[in-house]
């Protein structure tokens, strides 16, 4: 991971579905300087070519990575499960899927590395999203228009960039021990 990143901004788009996938593959087709990780919810290799097709600049999938040239793609495409959670240290930036379904997946490993989330519009029941928009750490989109704008400034503002890490930050490390606060609430326990 370190050698395919070398010196770029990394996006990691993680747990993506179809409507995501379109999105993203429209902004890569049209971005330089940029490193992508796609890790799609669906792994077979029918979808996995499907994402490929979308693709416009070099792509290669995890499984057929070679170390001795893997800086020369843009794009690496997770064709396995059980890494991604491991992947989002390597990120600069990540986009979470299925918001434009039944609702977006896991933020918090993304922002465990202080990393900007952005997402579908489906996510109001996800207490840590909800939380992470109205601090501007993570960023709902509708639509192509709003994706593209969003990653723009990212990518090209440092200051914003910067200032949305530190509140995914600021927010992780706010919340650690939150897991024994429900436990203790549940099962009436004091500390």
């Amino acid at each position: 991971m370190e050698k395919f990143k070398g010196e770029n901004v990394t996006l990691i788009a993680g747990s993506t579905w179809k409507p995501d996938e379109e999105l993203l593959a429209a902004f890569i087709n049209n971005n330089s300087n940029v490193k992508y990780i796609i890790a799609p919810h669906e792994v077979a290799p029918a979808n996995i070519n499907r994402i490929q097709e979308l693709l416009k600049k070099r792509a290669i999938c995890f499984s057929k990575a070679d170390i001795s040239d893997i800086d020369t793609y843009d794009v690496l495409i997770i064709d396995s499960i059980g890494i991604l959670s491991s992947l989002y240290q390597y990120g600069n930036i990540a986009y979470i899927g299925g918001g434009f379904g039944v609702g977006i997946h896991n933020i918090l490993e993304a922002a465990t590395f202080k990393l900007p989330v952005l997402f579908g519009p489906n996510y109001l029941k996800f207490k840590e999203a909800v939380d992470l928009v109205n601090e501007k750490g993570a960023f709902p989109i509708q639509n192509f228009s709003e994706l593209e704008a969003l990653l723009n400034r990212l990518l090209n503002d440092k200051k914003s960039l910067q200032k949305a890490s530190e509140i995914c930050k600021k927010y992780i490390e706010n919340n650690v021990g939150s897991t024994k606060i429900i436990i203790n609430k549940v099962f009436n326990k004091k500390e």
